[in-house]
C-alpha cells in the first residue's frame, strides 16, 4: 500500500481541526455563556443561550476535567471578551465622530450625506 505524503497528511489534519473549530463556534455562539454545574460531586460544563423569549436554553457540553473542553471554554471567554472590547472601541469611535447618543445605526458618514 502506498503511503500518503506528510504534506497531505498535515493538510488533512488541519482541515479536520478547522472543521471542528467551525462546528464548535456554530454550536456555542458569543451570545451564550458557559456555566459550570456540580452534579453528584463532579463538575460539568453547560452552555446557556438566550431563547429570545426572556429565558435561556441550557445544553450539556461535557465534564469540566476534559482538557479539550476546558481549553475551548477558555477560548470562548477570550473571544467573547475580545468581541466586547472591539464593540466598545467602535461605539467610542462613532461617538467621538459625532454619532448621536453613541448609536452606530444613526451614524451617517459626511460623504454619504453631501449633495451630489
Amino acid at each position: 500500500m502506498k503511503s500518503v505524503d506528510l504534506m497531505y497528511q498535515t493538510m488533512l489534519a488541519e482541515l479536520g481541526q478547522r472543521s471542528l473549530d467551525a462546528a464548535w463556534t456554530a454550536d456555542f455562539p458569543p451570545e451564550g455563556r458557559f456555566t459550570p454545574a456540580n452534579i453528584k460531586g463532579r463538575k460539568y460544563w453547560y452552555f446557556d443561550i438566550p431563547d429570545g423569549h426572556g429565558g435561556t436554553k441550557r445544553r450539556y457540553v461535557g465534564p469540566a476535567d476534559d482538557p479539550d473542553i476546558a481549553q475551548r471554554v477558555s477560548d470562548h471567554k477570550r473571544d467573547k471578551d475580545d468581541l466586547r472590547a472591539r464593540r466598545r472601541l467602535v461605539v467610542n469611535t462613532l461617538t467621538r465622530e459625532g454619532a448621536p447618543n453613541g448609536s452606530s445605526n444613526q451614524f451617517r458618514h459626511k460623504s454619504l450625506s453631501a449633495p451630489i
